[in-house]
């Protein structure tokens, strides 16, 4: 009987050996992202419904709760509070810079989401507060260091967003989300 035992836990550890590690689930969360400087959304430039194109503009926009204004927050598990921000249900389209650029004033778009983005569709969320059930953040691109901003504090609609030095006394680059 005790062979039998012993047989079993070798057999039972031989095929745990063989299964496929466990990945970590991944963090869904959707949203939209808000400006605190003017309460107009971040938003997939002519997307309504319909499925996103490479080269979207990012703009801001007043808040309407399409799926071009609803963001998943798809965690990136090897850095801290570190996000892929894709838009809407049924695209595969993330924030993105253009170009993998570091310069000030690029404007930013939406592009095929990619696992091996070089960091130009990774988002850091620096949490400045939490009030009400939304949290504010400075959104933080990995790769160049800059934040996502509305260029000269605009509160024109359809103005595109663009990645500038991040500032803690600019407005124009506090986010809100219920995230």
């Amino acid at each position: 009987m005790t062979n039998l035992r012993v047989m079993a836990a070798l057999c039972s550890a031989a095929l745990i050996a063989t299964l496929p590690a466990a990945q970590p689930a991944s963090a869904a969360i959707e949203s939209p992202i808000v400006s605190a400087l003017n309460g107009q959304c971040l938003d997939a430039h002519g997307n309504g419904s319909k499925v996103t194109p490479n080269g979207a503009a990012a703009i801001q926009w007043p808040c309407h709760g399409d799926t071009n204004q609803l963001w998943h927050f798809s965690q990136d598990f090897n850095r801290e509070n570190t996000f892929r921000l894709q838009v809407g249900s049924g695209n595969s389209k993330c924030l993105d810079v253009p170009g993998k650029s570091s310069a000030a004033g690029v404007e930013l778009h939406l592009w095929d989401c990619q696992s091996d983005s070089g960091g130009s569709q990774l988002w850091q969320f620096r949490h400045i507060r939490s009030e009400n059930g939304w949290h504010y953040h400075y959104i933080q691109n990995i790769r160049s260091g800059k934040c996502l901003d509305i260029p000269g504090g605009s509160t024109r609609s359809g103005v595109q967003l663009i990645q500038w030095p991040c500032s803690l006394a600019a407005r124009n680059q506090v986010w809100r989300n219920r995230a």
